[in-house]
């Protein structure tokens, strides 16, 4: 949702740092059914205008741009999912073919998280991991996954940790394995 608001201009856009899990573990209130359908109802309307940043959406044609051969090697393409998926190896595949998009690297999204917690890494450990991908030094990042939604993890964590504003690529895997013209890298 951060990334999308984000797309169509809406800055004051927060994220709840561990979720919902951070939020009760910290002891914080909770409602649940009705018991605010009052406050809701009396909330003043709000208007809002999208004014969308097409910098911040990849396409599938420049994906394609970005290839190895292509003479594009400024944009660094990511992958968010796990390295199984990554390789093309795992034992269930629900994208039409397996693999990944040629020339991309993996930043799977779960190691930008702290495992006990859910929490983001601290920023060092995530400009670290950014770095080490070449998301921050390149001229133009792009993030991929199945879908397009666990692509904006690392998207956030660049934007958070960096102030680097990351393209997401929301056809993904689902978009791009469907084309049988468009080439995967397994292994």
């Amino acid at each position: 949702m951060w990334w999308l608001l984000r797309y169509f201009g809406h800055d004051k856009v927060s994220v709840l740092d561990g979720g919902l899990g951070a939020w009760k573990a910290a002891g914080l209130p909770v409602v649940s059914g009705t018991d605010d359908a009052e406050a809701v109802a009396t909330a003043p309307a709000v208007t809002f205008t999208p004014s969308p940043r097409p910098h911040l959406l990849a396409t599938r044609d420049e994906i394609v741009a970005t290839l190895p051969g292509s003479g594009n090697e400024g944009t660094v393409v990511v992958n968010a999912l796990d390295p199984a998926t990554f390789a093309g190896t795992p034992e269930l595949n629900p994208y039409p073919r397996r693999g990944r998009i040629p020339g991309s690297v993996n930043l799977p999204l779960f190691t930008l998280l702290d495992p006990a917690t859910g929490r983001f890494l601290p920023e060092e450990q995530l400009v670290e991991k950014l770095q080490e991908q070449g998301v921050l030094d390149a001229d133009r990042a792009v993030t991929y996954c199945g879908g397009g939604i666990a692509a904006t993890l690392p998207a956030f964590a660049a934007f958070h940790a960096a102030g680097v504003e990351v393209a997401v690529y929301d056809g993904s895997l689902t978009e791009w394995t469907s084309d049988p013209s468009l080439p995967v890298e397994v292994g």
